[in-house]
C-alpha cells in the first residue's frame, strides 16, 4: 500500500543563517513520501537562491518566490499548493530530527486522531531550554483540549502550528486559511479555527522539533520595540481574542468557562507591566506613563481584572518573573 503524501509548508523570510539546517533536516525525514512547498516571501539575502539550490538536488522541492507579504499569507499560498493528504508546517529558521514527519503521520493514524500535538525544545541564545508540559499524553476531544488551552492561551505548545500535523481535507472542506490581517498569533488562529470542525487530538510528549527563539523578524520577539510596536501587539492579540471567545461559545463551552476565557488577558497585561521596568526602561516616562494608561483603561484587560483574585495575581506574576530570569541569565552567560 502506498504511503500517504505529506504537505510540508516552510514559509521563508530573510533566514539565510538558519535556512541549511532548517532544510537539511527536513530532506534527510525517515518518512520520504513528502512533498516540500518553500515559500520565499520576499526574502533580501540569500535565502531565495538556497530554496533554489534545494529543489535543483531533490524533486520533492517546489520553491515559490513572492513579494513579501507576510508569514500568514506565505502559509496561505503553501495551502494552496499543497497536495498531501496531512499538513506540517515548519518554520525557515527552525530544525526538526529526522523521525518528526514519521513520528506525527504514525500517531495519527494509529490513533485516527483528527489532529496531533508533539512536544518541542526552544533554542535560546544556542542553549537548549525544554517547554513545560502543558498537557499529559493522550487523547482528548476538540472541546477538551480547547479547555486545556486556558492553562496558558498564549503559550507556544498551543498557539504554534510547527508542533502539529493537521489533515488537508479539513482544511480544504472547511476553506480554513491564516488571517491576512493578524501578523502575530495568526498560528493560533488557525488551530482554533481547526478545532470547531474535528472531533479528536491526539497528544504526544516526544520532543520532535527545535524552535529558535531568537528570529527578531517576529513582532513577539523584537528587542526594542517602541510603543507603535506595542500598539499593533495589542490590536493583533484583541483580533485573537475574538477567534478564542468564538470558539468557546462555538463548542458551547462559554458561558461555563467565561471567568476562565476572560483571563486570556492576564499574562500579556503582567507581562507588558515589567517590560515598562526592563525592556521598556529607555523610553521616555511620558511615553512609559501613555502605555500604562492605555493598558489600564483597555475594556478587555479590565473585564480580565474583574475575575481575578490577589493571589491568583500573584502567582501569575511570580511565575513570570522566574521565567523572565531564567532567560536573562541564559543570555548573559551565553554572549
Amino acid at each position: 500500500m502506498p504511503e500517504d503524501l505529506v504537505s510540508i509548508i516552510v514559509p521563508i523570510y530573510n533566514q539565510e543563517k538558519q535556512l541549511n539546517d532548517c532544510l537539511n533536516s527536513i530532506v534527510k525525514q525517515t518518512y520520504c513520501h513528502t512533498e516540500l512547498l518553500l515559500i520565499d516571501d520576499g526574502s533580501s539575502d540569500s535565502s531565495g537562491r538556497i530554496c533554489d539550490k534545494y529543489a535543483l538536488e531533490d524533486k520533492r522541492i517546489k520553491v515559490f518566490h513572492t513579494t513579501h507579504k507576510g508569514v500568514g499569507a506565505a502559509r496561505n499560498l503553501g495551502l494552496s499548493k499543497a497536495n498531501g493528504t496531512y499538513i506540517q508546517f515548519i518554520d525557515g529558521d527552525d530544525f526538526v530530527i529526522s523521525k518528526a514527519t514519521k513520528t506525527l503521520i504514525n500517531t495519527m493514524k494509529r490513533t485516527e486522531a483528527d489532529l496531533v500535538v508533539c512536544g518541542y525544545t526552544k533554542l535560546i541564545y544556542h542553549l537548549k531550554v525544554y517547554n513545560e508540559r502543558l498537557e499529559q499524553a493522550g487523547a482528548y476531544s476538540n472541546q477538551e483540549y480547547l479547555c486545556n488551552t486556558l492553562i496558558d492561551p498564549g503559550d507556544y505548545y498551543y498557539g504554534v502550528v510547527w508542533n502539529k500535523l493537521y489533515k488537508a481535507e479539513v482544511i480544504k472542506q472547511n476553506q480554513i486559511l491564516f488571517s491576512p490581517t493578524v501578523t502575530l498569533g495568526e498560528d493560533f488562529i488557525f488551530t482554533l479555527e481547526y478545532l470547531k470542525h474535528i472531533k479528536k487530538v491526539q497528544v504526544i510528549q516526544d520532543k520532535l522539533y527545535y524552535y529558535n527563539c531568537e528570529n527578531e523578524q517576529s513582532l513577539s520577539r523584537k528587542r526594542k520595540k517602541t510603543i507603535e510596536d506595542c500598539k499593533e501587539e495589542l490590536r493583533n492579540r484583541k483580533e485573537i481574542y475574538k477567534y478564542y471567545k468564538n470558539c468557546f461559545q462555538q463548542l458551547g463551552l462559554y458561558q461555563e468557562k467565561k471567568a476562565q476565557v476572560n483571563q486570556y488577558w492576564l499574562m500579556y497585561y503582567i507581562r507588558n507591566l515589567g517590560y515598562l521596568r526592563r525592556e521598556f526602561k529607555n523610553w521616555p516616562d511620558p511615553m512609559k506613563e501613555e502605555w500604562k494608561k492605555i493598558l489600564n483603561n483597555d475594556n478587555d484587560i479590565k473585564l480580565c481584572l474583574k475575575y481575578i483574585s490577589k493571589e491568583k495575581y500573584l502567582i501569575i506574576k511570580i511565575r513570570i518573573e522566574l521565567r523572565t530570569s531564567v532567560v536573562s541569565v541564559i543570555k548573559r552567560f551565553s554572549n
